[in-house]
């Protein structure tokens, strides 16, 4: 009898612990990563409960970066603004790595000066070794300095040590496999890095990057278009520009001019309820490629001669229709003045020709000259 309660003891002493572990297990399973995991004992149950502990919190140190970079990521693909997307980047490396200041730094190309972005207590110590860490960067994919003594080494330069940080990482903002800038952190405490810290730092230089390179492209791309909009604001020709499918995307001042319209009412309208002239209406919605060239009347008695032809992307895609509207007025009045004068000179000419003639037609009534 005491050996059987003895083997129902010692069955209870291990299929509960295991049965626990089985229902943890499985609300980990189910998401629930908070769920507690009791060691107990040093027996083998016990290390297996202590390493399903490490794992438990393994995994959530990675779904808690994952979520993180995932917020970082959607805050950088809604944003262009380096104002905005730098500090999202820079509170999610301080989040997930515990540093005690994180920087960056970005080239400028229209100063000398660059921009700076910081989060942390230690980020405006931090400044001071901006261009120094550049330096150190030039030509290297990342750059780890994990205690006291390394930093000293690289960075001292005649500051006192109590300045210097204990550890700091950095890595080069890329574009096209130019450093647009830098990314780095530092520490209080010498500082160990481990492969899943290093992967999610790189992780959010990469995003970083993407953000340099998006506002550059913004920026050169708005230039493009504040270029191309003072150049049809000055110019004198009407132009209009529609979609695929026949809606204005574009009308510059001298169209509004012309045909008494106002572009923030008409843009994405239907070019055929905005202009009254069905001839223009028509070179802007044929189905042909050609260019499509006309001379048209308006209503305050000018003459204008349009070309409309079609608008091919990159790859040969048809994206609309342009057409651009010249006043010809001035050279209709020119020619009706030509044709007047020459009308008036023919008839000046005509009455003194004719009495020339009539006399040469008597000479030979006078006899031998």
């Amino acid at each position: 009898v005491l050996f059987g309660l003895f083997l129902l003891l010692l069955g209870r002493s291990i299929t509960k612990p295991l049965t626990d572990l089985a229902q943890a297990s499985q609300e980990i399973a189910g998401g629930s990563l908070d769920t507690p995991i009791a060691t107990q004992g040093d027996d083998e149950i016990g290390r297996l409960s202590e390493a399903f502990g490490q794992m438990q919190i393994s995994l959530k140190r990675r779904v808690d970066e994952l979520s993180l970079l995932l917020d970082v990521s959607q805050d950088v693909s809604r944003s262009i603004d380096l104002g905005h997307g730098m500090p999202s980047v820079l509170k999610g490396a301080l989040r997930g790595t515990g540093a005690a200041g994180a920087r960056i730094v970005v080239v400028n190309p229209g100063s000398r000066k660059p921009l700076t972005f910081g989060e942390g207590p230690a980020s405006g110590q931090m400044a001071q070794y901006d261009r120094q860490v550049i330096q150190l960067l030039d030509d290297k994919e990342e750059l780890i300095l994990s205690s006291p003594s390394q930093t000293a080494d690289l960075l001292a330069n005649g500051r006192a040590p109590d300045s210097l940080p204990s550890a700091l990482v950095a890595f080069p903002l890329l574009s096209k496999q130019r450093m647009q800038g830098i990314f780095w952190l530092t520490y209080r405490q010498a500082h160990g890095f481990d492969k899943t810290e290093l992967g999610f730092l790189r992780t959010l230089s990469s995003q970083a990057s993407v953000l340099v390179e998006n506002a550059r492209l913004y920026a050169t791309a708005e230039g493009g278009r504040r270029r191309l909009a003072a150049v049809l604001t000055s110019t004198s020709d009407a132009v209009i520009v529609t979609d695929q499918a026949h809606h204005i995307l574009l009308v510059n001042p001298a169209m509004e001019r012309y045909f008494d319209l106002e572009a923030a009412a008409v843009i994405g309208q239907p070019v055929h309820q905005v202009i009254d002239s069905s001839p223009l209406v028509a070179a802007l919605t044929t189905a042909s490629d050609k260019t499509t060239n006309l001379e048209m009347p308006i209503s305050d008695g000018k003459i204008l001669v349009a070309s409309a032809s079609t608008i091919y992307s990159n790859d040969g895609a048809a994206l609309g229709r342009v057409a651009v509207l010249h006043d010809i007025t001035y050279l209709k009045e020119l020619d009706d003045m030509k044709s007047e004068f020459v009308s008036s000179v023919s008839h000046d000419l005509r009455s003194p020709l004719t009495f020339m003639l009539g006399y040469a037609t008597m000479l030979p009534m006078v006899g031998h000259l």
